[in-house]
């Protein structure tokens, strides 16, 4: 009886350790289709991975979706624990933790269809008018040039419909995420250069004034690499077509 009454006390301790360190992470998430998807069942590519690699080391999430500028103010302010989605610059290492990498953008340029433009350096791009996003961690190359007039808008949907109508001469994103946000009816006014701008690694980030960030990096790549090496992050990734 004792003995068995002493597996139990060990048992209940076991179920308590387990519990006391799972976490719920709170994720800031913003539009950015398919990566993150209000609409989807899933919350999007980007919400769906880093819920697996979270489940599998014993938290959970919980998103709340807002815009870009708005995800950034909250996360600095402690009010959100996670950014899903996020490119890497140097500027942003001051502040920000980044994990290892877990998927990867194609930057490429948007036209109006029938143009000739062809990306082909940034110096192709001298005297175009370029629709950005603000805070967006571009090339930093195509930022510092001079000869760009850049315009920007809250959302990479705004900027594929001023290209299409002919409000300005390129704008710029991932070709999967422009694809994905488009209606057909836009993409038909539209096409695509053929040399990208950049490769762009996708990170998911924590302010380092965050007390949870370390943790959240450290269980973050831990699971990350044990779906590398089950290979469940390939079978993911073919599942939802990437």
């Amino acid at each position: 009886m004792k003995k068995i009454t002493l597996t139990l006390i060990a048992l209940s301790f076991s179920i308590f350790s387990t519990l006391s360190h799972s976490t719920t992470y709170k994720v800031a998430a913003y539009a950015w289709e398919p990566f993150i998807s209000s609409d989807r069942a899933d919350g999007g590519i980007s919400i769906k991975l880093l819920r697996e690699i979270m489940l599998s080391q014993g938290h959970s999430i919980e998103v709340e979706t807002m815009s870009w500028s708005k995800a950034l103010a909250v996360s600095e302010q402690g009010k959100a624990d996670i950014l899903p989605a996020v490119w890497f610059t140097e500027e942003r290492t001051v502040k920000m933790q980044y994990s290892e990498p877990y998927a990867s953008n194609r930057i490429v340029f948007v036209k109006p269809k029938g143009d000739s433009y062809e990306y082909t350096g940034i110096s192709s791009l001298d005297g175009k008018t370029v629709g950005i996003i603000d805070k967006y961690a571009y090339n930093e190359e195509f930022l510092a040039n001079s000869n760009i007039r850049f315009s920007k808008s809250s959302t990479v949907l705004k900027n594929v419909k001023k290209v299409a109508n002919q409000r300005i001469d390129l704008t710029l994103d991932d070709e999967i995420v422009i694809k994905t946000i488009t209606p057909q009816d836009v993409l038909d006014k539209v096409a695509f250069t053929k040399e990208a701008l950049s490769e762009k690694p996708l990170y998911i980030t924590c302010y380092k004034s965050n007390n949870k960030c370390a943790d959240i990096i450290s269980s973050f790549n831990k699971g990350l690499k044990e779906m590398q090496d089950n290979g469940k992050l390939a079978a993911l990734f073919k599942e939802l077509g990437i």
